[in-house]
């Protein structure tokens, strides 16, 4: 260390000892065992550089070492990390003892260069437990005065959302615009419409009415118009058939004339019945045999 004499001649002798005394501190405060000093700063793992300037701070004592560790990695000192950590200590010192004395010849910038690979990851060790989330109640479960509170707290909100020359039935309007997204046509036209016009006296959404009822007969009359066209259709483009064949055969054998719904025997077809199924034929266009 050199020292300034040029400040000691021009000093007297009580000056020249609060000079002395003042480099000496200065001297004792940079001394080797105090040059290597790890950041104060958390880290989520730990090189071979860092494990040696640790470990050369604490004067090489193992306990000390591992506490300065768990502060650094910010995980709890319990038996499982300072295990784990004594073991690491071991393997690097002990096991490569001469490794660790070559590392002090050199200068800082050649070890964090020769010794930047990580030896320890934070998530190696046992970490400090999470705190549980704080579940927040349900708006109707909550009394008058937290209604209130939070009531306060969104309007805020959305006074602060609007304050880029809107108003808040149109912050309300594109939220409900937006939260709909995808979801509900009606709930998107209505936000957008909200939105532009900011008013919902006369909204510009068009309400569909419902159709007026309709009266049972008018529907039982449909649906035997539906009925006849659909045997209609079951019999339009054949082009030869039996009279036997165009009647009805019922469950019982008998036949049942399409025309006049009068049921006959196989063996009883009278001629009405046949001038009947003609007739028939004729109007469906279905010839017959």
């Amino acid at each position: 260390m050199i020292v300034n004499c040029s400040l000691l001649g021009t000093c007297g002798a009580g000056s020249r000892s609060e000079v002395l005394e003042t480099t000496m501190a200065t001297y004792t405060t940079t001394s080797p065992t105090q040059t290597a000093t790890i950041s104060q700063e958390k880290s989520t793992s730990i090189t071979l550089h860092q494990l040696y300037d640790i470990f050369y701070t604490c004067e090489k004592d193992v306990r000390l070492a591992v506490i300065r560790i768990c502060e650094v990695l910010d995980v709890e000192e319990r038996n499982e990390n300072k295990e784990t950590i004594s073991k690491l200590i071991h393997s690097n010192f002990v096991r490569k003892k001469s490794q660790f004395e070559n590392s002090r010849r050199r200068s800082n910038q050649q070890r964090q260069n020769e010794y930047a690979q990580i030896i320890l990851y934070k998530s190696e060790l046992k970490q400090h437990p999470k705190p549980p989330k704080s579940t927040s109640r349900d708006f109707s479960e909550v009394g008058n005065k937290q209604k209130k509170r939070r009531l306060t707290d969104l309007n805020e909100e959305l006074d602060e959302f609007a304050a880029n020359n809107l108003t808040v039935n149109q912050v309300l309007g594109y939220l409900i615009h937006q939260r709909n997204h995808q979801t509900n046509k009606k709930l998107i036209q209505f936000g957008k419409e909200f939105y532009e016009t900011d008013d919902l006296s006369q909204p510009n959404i068009q309400v569909k009415t419902t159709p007026p009822q309709t009266k049972l007969k008018d529907i039982v009359h449909k649906y035997k118009e539906r009925a006849e066209n659909r045997r209609l259709e079951e019999t339009t483009g054949i082009k030869q058939r039996k009279v036997t064949e165009i009647l009805v055969k019922k469950r019982n054998g008998n036949y049942k004339c399409p025309r006049c719904s009068r049921q006959f025997k196989p063996q009883g077809i009278t001629g009405h019945v046949k001038s009947c199924a003609k007739k028939w034929c004729v109007q469906n266009k279905v010839k017959m045999k």
